[in-house]
């Protein structure tokens, strides 16, 4: 087995990604933002949170508190798009998917959809992005499994 080394932005998103459930990652030029859930047991208390990591300086950063895990997340043209599943978790606020932005480094809704009538474990209510390059002037998503959102 040969094994590459890893970077230490790498191992320090590794070292958060085992204390976390879920995890989104947006890459910048300068640094790393992620969406996710961080366990603490002991405290009882969950939070889903939006962090900026600094390449720089590995220094972490709280954006502020999102409603659900984050399973996809995207860049367009500056800014990055988090996307709350509504798998209905005990850290979940509510019963929905919700697309979050960071612009201007500032956390800010954009819209929700109710997660459908179908159980979770058919289908938790996801939104998606599309992996080509896209285009200039609007970013497209996709819902699966929420109310006012199937493709």
């Amino acid at each position: 087995h040969a094994h590459r080394s890893k970077t230490k932005c790498q191992q320090n998103l590794s070292k958060y990604w085992q204390s976390s459930r879920r995890v989104g990652f947006a890459i910048q030029t300068s640094n790393v933002r992620m969406g996710g859930r961080s366990r603490s047991f002991l405290r009882k208390s969950y939070y889903n949170k939006v962090f900026r990591i600094d390449r720089a300086t590995r220094q972490r950063s709280n954006k502020g508190a999102i409603d659900g895990p984050v399973y996809y997340s995207v860049k367009w043209r500056e800014n990055l798009f988090f996307a709350v599943t509504a798998e209905l978790c005990p850290s979940q606020d509510g019963k929905s998917a919700t697309l979050w932005t960071v612009m201007d480094d500032a956390l800010e809704r954009v819209v929700s959809f109710d997660k459908d009538r179908w159980p979770v474990k058919l289908l938790p209510g996801t939104l998606h992005f599309p992996l080509g390059p896209g285009v200039e002037d609007s970013l497209y998503f996709q819902g699966v499994a929420l109310e006012n959102a199937d493709a």
